[in-house]
């Protein structure tokens, strides 16, 4: 029986696993991988950040490695190829174990660069988007309401990404005429501090996205039934939703209350009336 030994637990030793499993079923594959999170997408950590993905769990391309012995929190830290072996650390401070194969594939990726000499890399609000850990901090900063702007290096593909992840957290308030109008880019709820500021700003309009009709588990953030919890909390006397979805359009505006509508061209009319009423009000 043929054994292989794969370094890698993302997307290149797992497709590599999966081919060979499919052309020997009899091979016996063993995938080393670093973390806990095996065949999660790197790239899909700014939309977990952002909230479109808001488990985790979901970031995996899949679950199921029939035939596959995949052995999370492994570290490969010696390879002795004259004696087709690799030393492997279990776990942060586990004690090192040996592994034969008779194949050995390295698709270990790449790791992000940090400039040698770069004063503040080690600060407080400064991080890597690399790995399952790196997402979890972030999210642990964004999430205790601190963050207040981001600076992001690196334009590539992740870097934009999480560029616009941020943004869809990030209520944009204007103010026109004696009115006030708050823009929210998603529907997933509010921080403590967002909330209270917002309950005490008083918008007389409000407009967010949601995209979906009522249904029995939230689908992402621009889910109604979340929609509706950020209107309650902070209720304000005008609501549209934006970029609403095709299946809301063809049912008739069903199931929405008399101050909550969906956002269509003419409603620059009704934003008129809303700001003169303000004003009359005065």
């Amino acid at each position: 029986m043929t054994r292989l030994l794969i370094m890698g637990g993302s997307d290149a030793g797992i497709s590599e696993a999966l081919r060979v499993h499919k052309l020997d079923p009899q091979a016996e594959i063993s995938v080393l991988s670093a973390d806990k999170y095996p065949n999660d997408s790197i790239c899909g950590l700014p939309f977990y950040l952002s909230g479109e993905t808001p488990d985790h769990r979901q970031l995996a391309h899949r679950t199921a490695f029939d035939g596959i012995d995949i052995l999370t929190n492994h570290r490969a830290v010696v390879i002795h190829p004259v004696g087709k072996r690799v030393d492997v650390v279990r776990g942060a401070n586990g004690r090192a174990e040996t592994m034969r194969y008779d194949h050995l594939i390295i698709a270990i990726g790449a790791t992000p660069v940090r400039p040698q000499g770069l004063p503040g890399l080690d600060l407080p609000g400064v991080y890597l988007l690399h790995t399952m850990a790196d997402s979890f901090a972030v999210h642990h900063h964004l999430t205790m309401g601190e963050a207040r702007s981001a600076l992001i290096i690196g334009a590539d593909y992740i870097g934009v990404e999480m560029a616009d992840a941020l943004r869809h957290s990030k209520a944009t308030f204007s103010y026109a005429r004696w009115t006030r109008f708050a823009y929210l880019k998603n529907s997933l709820g509010f921080l403590p501090k967002k909330e209270n500021y917002l309950c005490d700003w008083r918008a007389d309009g409000l407009a967010l996205n949601c995209s979906y009709l009522p249904q029995a588990e939230p689908r992402n953030r621009k889910d109604w039934k979340q929609a509706l919890a950020c209107i309650v909390a902070v209720p304000p006397r005008r609501t549209w939703l934006t970029r609403v979805g095709h299946t809301w359009l063809l049912s008739g505006h069903a199931g929405l209350l008399e101050h909550i509508k969906l956002a269509e061209d003419r409603d620059v009319a009704d934003r008129a009336a809303l700001f003169q009423n303000k004003a009359a009000s005065a």
